[in-house]
């Protein structure tokens, strides 16, 4: 008897159920967070994954060519962070590609920058300000480096990758990067940074954020004498992840953290309402 996948489970079940109401809720004359936003792309990718596993969708004949024993394997709908198994596919291969492919044999860090939760609306709406985001990591953790190595010559580097949820898959966007503990100077060279302090990083990471705001007409210089005079900022940078030189496997773990898919089945749990009638 043919059994459907699980990426058809409960996640999948409640959106035809839940969808037209959610989209109702959130349409664009609504209010709340979710104000403003169109549900239309989001439907169409729900309905390619809740087809993922589903041989009614689709399906390859597989045969060994020596035993002739044969199997059905169910096309992929080749979602991200909707599709589970799908994005997990991309991770694992993505990370493959990072640890043995791209990073050299020399020690690594991981660098968290994050930025105040009243900037993230910015970045909610206007998505290109993303990337400006991941290139001013890049711009910090170069500038710092090449401060503090005293060499203007020196290349690192670095793979940032731009995360948009939180642990409750709120919106909360901030970079991860892999970087070289150190750079390579022009006849390749390998020269280890020292133990450096994360107030650097931090107070070039503030910089470029708000210079980047600024630019965009997102705030103005009101907005900017007035956080620096706060004690905390909402801006923080942690650095504290080391990796040492020929650790492939540490390297292919973080690069799976940082690309791991919003949802997981594993923690998925279906709520059944129990309703009770009076006497």
């Amino acid at each position: 008897m043919y059994t459907p996948s699980l990426s058809i489970g409960g996640l999948y079940r409640g959106v035809p159920k839940n969808g037209p109401k959610s989209r109702d809720v959130a349409s664009p004359r609504g209010k709340g967070s979710f104000a403003g936003t169109d549900f239309r792309n989001y439907s169409h990718a729900f309905n390619l994954s809740a087809g993922r596993g589903d041989l009614h969708f689709g399906f390859a004949r597989v045969r060994c060519p020596e035993c002739q024993h044969e199997i059905f394997v169910p096309f992929s709908c080749r979602q991200r962070c909707l599709c589970p198994g799908c994005h997990q596919k991309r991770t694992l291969l993505s990370a493959d590609t990072i640890a043995h492919t791209i990073c050299a044999n020399v020690p690594h860090r991981q660098i968290v920058f994050t930025i105040p939760k009243r900037f993230r609306i910015y970045f909610r709406f206007d998505r290109p300000l993303l990337g400006d985001m991941a290139r001013g990591a890049w711009e910090t953790v170069a500038e710092v480096y090449r401060s503090e190595l005293e060499r203007d010559d020196i290349l690192l580097g670095m793979v940032a990758g731009i995360q948009t949820f939180g642990q409750l898959v709120h919106w909360h966007c901030h970079i991860h990067v892999i970087v070289s503990d150190g750079g390579f100077t022009s006849d390749g060279t390998f020269v280890c940074l020292p133990r450096i302090d994360t107030d650097r990083l931090l107070t070039v990471w503030e910089d470029k954020v708000f210079e980047m705001l600024l630019a965009a007409d997102k705030i103005d210089r009101r907005v900017v004498e007035e956080m620096r005079s706060w004690e905390f900022s909402g801006f923080s940078v942690d650095n504290s992840v080391y990796l040492s030189p020929g650790d492939t496997f540490g390297l292919q773990r973080l690069a799976q953290y940082i690309l791991r898919c919003p949802f997981s089945l594993a923690q998925a749990k279906t709520i059944h309402r129990t309703v009770h009638r009076g006497v």
